[in-house]
């Protein structure tokens, strides 16, 4: 961990936020004391270079209100301890009744952030069901991976799709070790900027990581 995250300053990145599967076969992570004392040890090993932040990428599942609503005494920690949640799909499954609980987080001042829709076969083969979901408050969280190519050539074209329908909110690294998935942020920086625009760069990199962060609109 702390050699994937010198990694990632090493391109730029001064703050990581930490999003261990939660509630994913294999990897439960149910004890969020365990998954903070974790981060703090992290931190500690850093010294501020990156600053890694508390969060969990949440397994979608339709008790989702009810794991959300539970607090401190659930298994949920949002994105730095806000009011943002990243959520995932299984790979080949989206429940039709997504887009109304993503609708109840968002009237319940909840921000739900789908990670790496564009590797969803759901969303691949029906980008209508995502655009649903995003309609109702969701934001799309692109992989860096996805953009460069990496991800196969159906993640490449969805994203790109988002992308050209200024529907895409953030690009995270998802890096998970140093071989098979370092983090990318830095290239597909390049990439967003060549073909889309440096401020569209600016703000997928930079303005709305910072705002959900931020707690901010």
């Amino acid at each position: 961990s702390v050699a994937l995250c010198r990694k990632a300053a090493a391109e730029g990145t001064t703050r990581v936020v930490a999003t261990p599967h939660v509630l994913r076969e294999p990897w439960l992570n149910e004890d969020p004391a365990a998954r903070a004392e974790a981060l703090a040890r992290l931190n500690a090993a850093l010294g501020g270079e990156p600053v890694v932040l508390p969060g969990c990428e949440l397994m979608f599942s339709l008790d989702l209100l009810e794991l959300v609503e539970a607090g401190s005494a659930g298994p949920v920690t949002a994105l730095n301890g806000g009011r943002a949640l990243l959520l995932e799909f299984a790979p080949a499954f989206v429940p039709r009744e997504a887009a109304a609980l993503l609708r109840e987080l968002s009237i319940s001042g909840w921000t739900p952030v789908v990670a790496h829709p564009e590797r969803n076969l759901v969303f691949q083969q029906d980008p209508r069901r995502l655009y649903a979901l995003l309609e109702k408050g969701a934001l799309a969280q692109l992989t860096a991976a996805s953009l460069l190519g990496e991800a196969g050539r159906s993640a490449l074209a969805l994203a790109e799709d988002l992308m050209d329908a200024g529907a895409a909110h953030l690009v995270a690294s998802d890096a998970h070790n140093l071989t098979g998935r370092p983090p990318r942020l830095a290239a597909a920086r390049e990439t967003v900027r060549r073909r889309w625009g440096a401020e569209v760069e600016t703000r997928l990199f930079e303005t709305n990581p910072e705002k959900l962060l931020e707690g901010a609109p």
